[in-house]
């Protein structure tokens, strides 16, 4: 198995988090910041501030994802159950970008789950990331829209791994999705826009063609589709 570089998630209020701090203990900086935002909810309830009650939900679970000390499965959870949390309020209808933001988040967080049913793990990150591109498209948020679908390409590509598949699925088919999103991401991602970016998901494009042009997938003589001939996801 190839590892590809994780998923890319990003707080709903980035100003707020200590764990942001460039400098010093990252551990313990994310714990201050959880401590901070365990405090925060004692005001900040469902009941009485809703909306900043599932901001600081969104970047609770961003601190807890991101804490890279104890259980990580745990830790993961624990950020999983934030997001969710958040989306009770965060409802596509009334907050379309924090629940766009918040499907990515929780995506990554699937994503890097490491246990229990791991393809069920990355097909949940997969209709995450799905759900969070009604609201970030090309035309309206084109870094955010970038970032998803890079995000999306990973957990196609990681999921074509598996030995097991969800019913309906097929290795060709999620490496053939894979490289759609990918080649999508980097309309945006380009050398001089995003050199960081667009490196990482050259990478992972690279992994994903290998593997597709293993298979027979990219065999036209065999009704397959070359790996030049796939479009970029719009």
């Amino acid at each position: 198995m190839t590892t590809r570089r994780l998923g890319e998630e990003g707080a709903d209020e980035p100003w707020h988090r200590v764990a942001g701090l460039p400098t010093g203990d990252r551990a313990k900086n994310l714990e201050t910041a959880i401590a901070c935002f365990t405090r925060a909810l004692e005001v900040r309830t469902k009941a009485a501030f809703p909306a900043d009650w599932a901001g600081t939900q969104t970047n609770f679970g961003v601190a807890w994802a991101e804490l890279p000390i104890g259980d990580r499965a745990k830790n993961l959870q624990t950020a999983i159950d934030c997001y969710t949390r958040a989306l009770e309020v965060y409802t596509k209808a009334d907050f379309p970008a924090a629940w766009s933001a918040t499907q990515n988040n929780l995506g990554t967080a699937w994503q890097s789950l490491p246990t229990g049913d791991r393809a069920k793990n990355l097909q949940n990150a997969i209709d995450c990331y799905t759900r969070a591109l009604e609201v970030r498209t090309k035309s309206d948020f084109p870094a955010d829209w970038a970032a998803t679908q890079n995000n999306l390409a990973i957990a196609l590509g990681t999921l074509a791994d598996e030995p097991t598949l969800p019913a309906g699925q097929d290795r060709c088919g999620l490496l053939r999705r894979a490289i759609a999103c990918g080649k999508g991401a980097l309309t945006i991602r380009t050398p001089d826009a995003f050199p960081r970016e667009h490196a990482s998901t050259m990478k992972n494009l690279s992994i994903d063609r290998r593997a597709y042009e293993a298979g027979e997938g990219a065999d036209p003589a065999k009704g397959g589709v070359p790996f030049d001939d796939i479009p970029p996801a719009e």
